[in-house]
C-alpha cells in the first residue's frame, strides 16, 4: 500500500514524560489522528485489551482495517531493557535508511517496518487523515520507521525533570525513585546520541515544563514542522493505544505544569537524584 505517505509525529522520551498530554493537545488544535503506544499494539491484542474508546482492540472499528498488519509488526525489544545485540540490530536499520542501502538492515526489521508502514497507509485512508501522533517514545520504534522512505517522520525529544518523573512514575507503580532516575538518564543519554546520527530528520525538542507554560507556542512549532497548522475544531475521535488512563483534556488554556512532586518528595530524596544524575540533568536545565 503505497497510495498514502502519512506524516508522523514521532515521541521519543521515558514514561511519565508528558506524551499523553503533548499528544492531546497537538490533536485537538490540529486534526491529527492520535495513535498513542502504537508499538504495543501486538501485545495489547494478546491479551485481548481494549482501545482508549472502550471497544476491545480486536472489535474497535478504527483499528480494524489495520489489525492484520499490525499483528505482522513484530514486538519491539524496549531500547532500555535491550541487549547490546539488539540495539546495534536497530542501529543498523538506523543507518540503512540514512544510506539508502538498505540490505544493512536485517531482513525481519524490513519485514516488521513494511507491515508497520502498510498499517499506517490503511489507517489513513479509512480515517481520512495523514497526520498521526505516535507517542511509543522509544528509540527502536523511531528506528524502525525510518525505514520507510514513504513517510515523513517527524521526531520529538520530550524531556522531564527528572525527579518528577521518578515521582510520579513511583506514586503510580511503586518502583524505587532511584531507579526510574537512572533509567532517565540513560534513555535521555540515548536519545540525545542518536539525534545528530539522525540529522536528516527535523529533531524537535520539547521540555514538558516549557510546553505547559505555552502550550499554544509549542504546538505550533510541532506541527509546522510536520506541514500542518492549527484549526479548532476538527480533533477526531480518539483510539489512542496506551498512556495513562482516565486522562482527559478541557482544552490547551487548562493545562497546569503539574509541580507536585516539589512539596511531595523528600528533599533528601531530590537532591540525591541530581548529585546521581547530575551531568545530565544539567545538560537538559534541570539543576
Amino acid at each position: 500500500m503505497s497510495e498514502i505517505s502519512p506524516i508522523i509525529l514521532c515521541l521519543l522520551g521515558t514514561t511519565r514524560c508528558g506524551s499523553t498530554l503533548l499528544q492531546s493537545v497537538l490533536a485537538s488544535d490540529s486534526g491529527a489522528i492520535p495513535l498513542g503506544e502504537i508499538s504495543r499494539a501486538q501485545e495489547m491484542l494478546e491479551r485481548d485489551a481494549r482501545c482508549i474508546c472502550g471497544a476491545k482492540l480486536a472489535a474497535c472499528p478504527f483499528w480494524a482495517p489495520a489489525l492484520n498488519d499490525l499483528r505482522r509488526v513484530a514486538p519491539l525489544a524496549a531500547w532500555s531493557k535491550s541487549s547490546w545485540l539488539e540495539r546495534m540490530n536497530s542501529l543498523r536499520g538506523g543507518l540503512a535508511a540514512m544510506t539508502g542501502l538498505r540490505f544493512l538492515a536485517a531482513q525481519a526489521e524490513l519485514e516488521s517496518a513494511q507491515a508497520m508502514g502498510d498499517a499506517l497507509a490503511r489507517l489513513s485512508k479509512s480515517a481520512g487523515g495523514s497526520l498521526f501522533i505516535d507517542t511509543s517514545k522509544d528509540p527502536s520504534e523511531f528506528l524502525r520507521l525510518t525505514l520507510l522512505p514513504s513517510l515523513s517522520l517527524v521526531p520529538v525529544h520530550l524531556i522531564r525533570d527528572p525527579r518528577a518523573v521518578a515521582w510520579s512514575g513511583f506514586r503510580r507503580t511503586g518502583t524505587d525513585p532511584v531507579v526510574i532516575a537512572r533509567h532517565w538518564a540513560r534513555l535521555n543519554r540515548a536519545i540525545a546520541w542518536l539525534r545528530p546520527l539522525t540529522g536528516a530528520y527535523s529533531w524537535q525538542v520539547v521540555r514538558y515544563e516549557d510546553f505547559c507554560r505555552d502550550p499554544r507556542s509549542v504546538a505550533n512549532r510541532l506541527l509546522t514542522a510536520a506541514g500542518s497548522r492549527r484549526e479548532f475544531g476538527h480533533q477526531k475521535e480518539n483510539h489512542a493505544l496506551g498512556g495513562s488512563p482516565g486522562f482527559s483534556l478541557a482544552g490547551s488554556s487548562a493545562i497546569v505544569l503539574d509541580e507536585r512532586w516539589k512539596a511531595e518528595m523528600p528533599e533528601a530524596l531530590q537532591q540525591r537524584i541530581i548529585q546521581m544524575i547530575d551531568g545530565t540533568a544539567r545538560k537538559f536545565g534541570y539543576t
